[in-house]
């Protein structure tokens, strides 16, 4: 059995989807103020201490855990000493970023413990890197968190590492944003539907932030592999098509699959990066599809 937590979300269901399409048995787990359980779905809150000991009183002992569920609220300013500088964190609710993020792994670590679960697969952001020194990032790349979402992944990744020592093998994925077909909000979305309808992308960002996507398909192909995979004790790995990225990157791939599309480029100028993929290629056999590709996918569904 597979548990999975922020079923009801983007990734989630979908993931839900894939999985029991692949035959495997799935439990899904949705944030809810009440508890309640039917055959194949819980709904609780993971911080709440009530819930968790009625969580752990229905013996449920799935074998993987798929940790998908957080509290996503990312708030960033210009550098009051130098606005080329990294940004610094903007106003944040704090304690629900905190709560949702650490707590609610932190209860949800100590039911896998009692319920002798083999493996937690952790789902990360490329946000723990921050601004990068060098282009190309890769899992050895230090952390330095521009703001308190991604200092939270960061936490829980350190805390998921001293888990191992109760005989739990811990998978974390660091990946960036996500696009599909099925979102129709969203940067890719925008700039796809913009270069459509007017044949003009206008890259608006005024900090200099490290932007990178991936389509959904490959980060559930890169589940479904980890999950056929016998994990390691720790281990960490970027989940990205090893591209070089920016937004302004990003809307010249876009208008360049729809003829007489131009781009407007950000004023602020915007770092690349290329978040190396190469250790999940070697581990798992995995390879996200080129961007041009998916992208390509994402223009044609495109409905004006």
């Amino acid at each position: 059995m597979i548990l999975i937590t922020g079923a009801r979300g983007f990734i989630g269901s979908n993931l839900v989807t894939c999985l029991e399409a692949g035959g495997n048995i799935v439990l899904q787990l949705s944030r809810s103020d009440s508890f309640k359980k039917d055959a194949s779905h819980l709904f609780l809150d993971l911080t709440s201490k009530d819930h968790l000991r009625h969580l752990k009183s229905l013996d449920i002992r799935p074998d993987t855990v798929i940790h998908l569920a957080g509290h996503i609220e990312i708030s960033l300013k210009a550098n009051p000493i130098n606005p080329a500088h990294a940004p610094v964190p903007g106003p944040e609710d704090l304690p629900a970023i905190y709560r949702s993020n650490i707590l609610a792994t932190v209860n949800l670590i100590e039911f896998c413990r009692e319920a002798s679960v083999k493996h937690i697969i952790f789902a990360s952001s490329q946000a723990v890197y921050g601004l990068p020194p060098t282009e190309r990032i890769t899992e050895e790349t230090p952390c330095n968190p521009l703001e308190h979402y991604a200092l939270s992944k960061e936490c829980c990744e350190k805390i998921l590492r001293l888990v191992v020592s109760d005989g739990i093998a811990v998978t974390i994925f660091r990946f960036p944003g996500v696009y599909s077909e099925m979102r129709d909000t969203g940067t890719v979305a925008r700039f796809c539907q913009s270069a459509l309808r007017y044949k003009l992308i206008r890259v608006t960002a005024d900090l200099p932030l490290p932007f990178d996507v991936i389509h959904l398909e490959d980060v559930l192909n890169a589940f479904s592999c980890a999950l056929a995979t016998e994990p390691k004790k720790y281990e960490i790995n970027n989940i990205a098509t090893g591209e070089p990225a920016s937004l302004n990157l990003l809307a010249d791939r876009i208008a360049g699959l729809v003829p007489g599309c131009r781009v407007e480029h950000a004023a602020c100028p915007q770092p690349v990066i290329r978040i190396d993929p190469a250790k999940a290629e070697r581990r798992y056999a995995w390879k996200a599809v080129p961007s041009q590709v998916r992208l390509q996918q994402v223009l044609d569904s495109v409905q004006l």
